[in-house]
C-alpha cells in the first residue's frame, strides 16, 4: 500500500511498537516525553466501550474473532489483511494463539505474532481484553507526536492514517486465589 500524496507511510513496526507500549505506563526506551491520555493511572490511549472498544469474551485462553484490517499490515514482509486478540496477551496474524505456552520465543510451528503482554491470563477471574481500529483524527495526531522520536533525523514526521489499539485492563491470572490483577 503506497502512502497518499503529502504523507508518509509509518514503517510498520513502529507502530507495532506502539501497540506494545499501548498498554504501559511508562514509555521504556523511547523515553517519549508528554502525559499520557485516557483513563486515571497513566494509560497511554484512552479504552473501553466508551472509545468504541469491543472486548474479548471472559474465558480462559479466550481470543477475539478473526479482525479485518481497515489497511493491510505489513509484518516482516509478510502483508496481513486480519489478526486476532489473545486474551493471554498476544496479537497474532492468521491464526489464534489463544493458550499460553510458558517457552522461550519463538514458539513452534510458523505462528506470527507480538506478544505486548504475554501471561496466563484468565479473565473469568476478573479484567477486560480490549480492542479497536481507529482513524479518529485526535488519535491519529497523538500517534504521530508519539511516533515522532523514533524517526530517524532527516527522515519526514509520521502521519499515521490508522492505528489498532488493544488493552489488557486489570486482567487476572489463571488460578488466581487472590485479587491481584494487571494491566
Amino acid at each position: 500500500h503506497s502512502p497518499r500524496p503529502g504523507h508518509t507511510k509509518v514503517p510498520p513496526i513502529l507502530l507495532l511498537l506502539l501497540l506494545l507500549l499501548s498498554h504501559a505506563e511508562e514509555w521504556g526506551p523511547l523515553k517519549t516525553s508528554g502525559a499520557p491520555v485516557g483513563p486515571i493511572g497513566g494509560v497511554l490511549y484512552p479504552f473501553g466501550p466508551g472509545v468504541g472498544d469491543e472486548a474479548t469474551h471472559h474465558e480462559d485462553d479466550g481470543t477475539s474473532p478473526e479482525i479485518f484490517l481497515q489497511e493491510n499490515f505489513s509484518f516482516f514482509g509478510h502483508v496481513h489483511r486480519s489478526l486476532y486478540v489473545n486474551n493471554n496477551g498476544v496479537v497474532s496474524f492468521g491464526m489464534m494463539v489463544p493458550e499460553f505456552t510458558p517457552q522461550p520465543f519463538p514458539l513452534p510451528g510458523h505462528r506470527p505474532f507480538v506478544a505486548p503482554y504475554w501471561a496466563d491470563v484468565d479473565t473469568r477471574l476478573g479484567g477486560n481484553v480490549f480492542y479497536r481500529q481507529s482513524r479518529d483524527p485526535q488519535l491519529l495526531a497523538r500517534l504521530a507526536q508519539d511516533l515522532a522520536p523514533a524517526v530517524s533525523p532527516g527522515d519526514p514526521p509520521p502521519q499515521p492514517t490508522w492505528a489498532f489499539v488493544a488493552t489488557w485492563d486489570h486482567v487476572a491470572y489463571f488460578g488466581a486465589a487472590s485479587d491481584k490483577v494487571n494491566t
